[in-house]
């Protein structure tokens, strides 16, 4: 959130958590003074449609529909990691691309804890079921309730969402 607040003022902000943090390599905290690194950075633009209306934001992270433990689930990621996972192991955030891992409904909780457990270092894939792909474009439409979060913000009552990568879209400091 602190990311996105200073990309609306066109500031260059510190990351110092999050997805993003850890897929530059986690750095080590920085004080007033200390030398940084200035990384450009993709982001997502998400367009959820709610009650027949349509509203716009940029994503610094991650968009996720459903859940991973049941149902079909889906992470969309400008930089392929998700709450502490390795989701998508090419992925670079800065390479042009959304990495989409998917996984059907129809793959068992055994299967999908045994994934969660494996996407920590990256190596859940491959797997038979579960893809991970990238690509300059998702959609999605919410046929069976299902959640959805933008970075960490949940919308409720959604009907779509369509995401598109943003290349280049800021720069961040580690």
């Amino acid at each position: 959130a602190s990311v996105a607040a200073a990309w609306s003022v066109g500031a260059v902000p510190l990351t110092t958590g999050g997805n993003l943090h850890s897929s530059l390599g986690s750095p080590s905290p920085k004080q007033v003074g200390d030398a940084c690194m200035r990384f450009p950075v993709d982001a997502l633009e998400v367009t959820v449609t709610v009650d027949g209306n349509a509203e716009t934001v940029v994503a610094v992270s991650d968009v996720v529909v459903g859940r991973w433990m049941r149902g079909d689930f889906a992470v969309v990621s400008a930089n392929g990691r998700w709450a502490g996972l390795d989701i998508a192991p090419r992925a670079h955030p800065n390479d042009g691309f959304l990495h989409v891992l998917s996984i059907p409904r129809g793959v068992r909780v055994r299967q999908r804890l045994a994934a969660r457990k494996r996407a920590v270092l990256g190596t859940h894939v491959p797997h038979p079921d579960i893809t991970v792909t990238r690509g300059e474009s998702f959609t999605a439409s919410n046929t069976s309730r299902s959640r959805l979060l933008v970075d960490g913000r949940r919308w409720d009552r959604w009907e779509s969402v369509a995401v598109r990568v943003l290349p280049d879209h800021a720069e961040v400091l580690a």
